[in-house]
């Protein structure tokens, strides 16, 4: 009798986490396609299921959490899309867009390096607080030639 209730209440967080993210998935699509539209002269190169490590402080928020995402570097930014694959699929999750040092909707980028620990490329960015989170972001396994064509800083 009690296991009833419990499978429906564990379903129902499933389905509105598959929502959830089917929603943001729709969103972020609309944001590549956005910039291949608009930026199709400037992607020098895209890159498919980079290995990367993620970890946030301060309000913690989900979808700063991913171990791959897509990259697609143009001349003066760098675009990285977290993806998770959940059946099969990938669904992505958020777009984070670099120009300038600025990440977009975050501000400034706090730390930069193209070969931290392990040749790992070291972005940090945003504050800790209760209302906003900092994030930090290592990209694994990328050749010296697409270190080259980060050009955030």
């Amino acid at each position: 009798m009690v296991a009833v209730p419990i499978t429906t209440f564990l379903l129902t967080l499933v389905l509105l986490f598959f929502f959830s993210y089917k929603n943001s998935h729709k969103d972020v699509l609309k944001q590549i396609s956005f910039i291949r539209e608009k930026y199709h002269d400037k992607i020098l190169l895209e890159k498919n299921d980079v290995n990367c490590e993620t970890s946030t402080s301060g309000l913690k928020n989900g979808k700063y959490l991913f171990t791959k995402c897509d990259l697609i570097f143009l001349e003066n930014a760098l675009a990285i899309i977290a993806s998770r694959k959940i059946g099969g699929r990938k669904l992505y999750s958020i777009l984070i867009f670099i120009e300038n040092n600025i990440v977009l909707g975050h501000g400034a980028i706090k730390r930069f390096n193209l070969n931290s620990f392990h040749g790992d490329v070291y972005i940090e960015f945003g504050e800790s607080g209760f209302t906003s989170t900092n994030v930090t972001i290592q990209l694994k396994n990328l050749t010296p030639e697409e270190k080259d064509l980060i050009k955030i800083a």
